[in-house]
């Protein structure tokens, strides 16, 4: 895993270099449903996921950031759920404003951290499993003020692994705020 957060944090770097002084920055969160899709849906349930990132204007209608995101799912046992944690650096491209509405489309990769959880008792340290994912997506970003978006994707996830990749798509709704420069 350390070589993976090495990679993040060079691009991050980049990104913060190459981007100069002049690039608008962008911080915001979101909240989500997310369903399981192909196996990993007979595994588990529905469930809900957190996030924050931080997105730069690279150039003209281009943005590149890092994201953090947690994802719960629930097994239909009792006190038993599945946790994805991800971090993850993306590129997204911004399509021409229709009125308030910006819509991209855009991907990101990184680490995907498996985790099982069972209430009140310690989980093995071989069911965490770490692995690289990436997640297209597409979105529309909705203006609520100058410097205040709507953000509202979905992101087509896919944890790669040896015994079998796990595809989720969360519905992501959240508040993106740009710091005015």
């Amino acid at each position: 895993m350390v070589t993976y957060k090495k990679y993040l944090i060079a691009f991050f770097l980049f990104i913060m270099v190459g981007s100069g002084t002049q690039a608008q920055v962008r911080v915001g969160g979101q909240l989500a449903p997310v369903f399981p899709i192909g196996k990993f849906s007979r595994a588990v349930k529905a469930g809900f996921a957190l996030g924050a990132g931080v997105k730069f204007d690279v150039k003209e209608n281009v943005l590149a950031g890092l994201e953090l995101n947690w994802y719960r799912f629930s097994t239909g046992f009792e006190n038993y759920t599945n946790n994805y944690t991800t971090l993850t650096a993306s590129l997204e491209y911004l399509f021409t404003s229709i009125a308030q509405l910006t819509p991209y489309m855009g991907l990101s990769a990184g680490v995907y951290r498996f985790s099982p959880r069972i209430q009140n008792l310690p989980v093995a340290d071989n069911s965490v499993v770490t692995s690289l994912g990436v997640a297209p997506t597409v979105g529309v970003l909705y203006a609520l003020q100058e410097n205040l978006d709507l953000n509202v994707n979905l992101k087509f996830n896919i944890a790669f692994s040896k015994e079998e990749n796990n595809a989720f798509i969360p519905l992501n709704i959240g508040l993106l705020y740009k710091f005015a420069q």
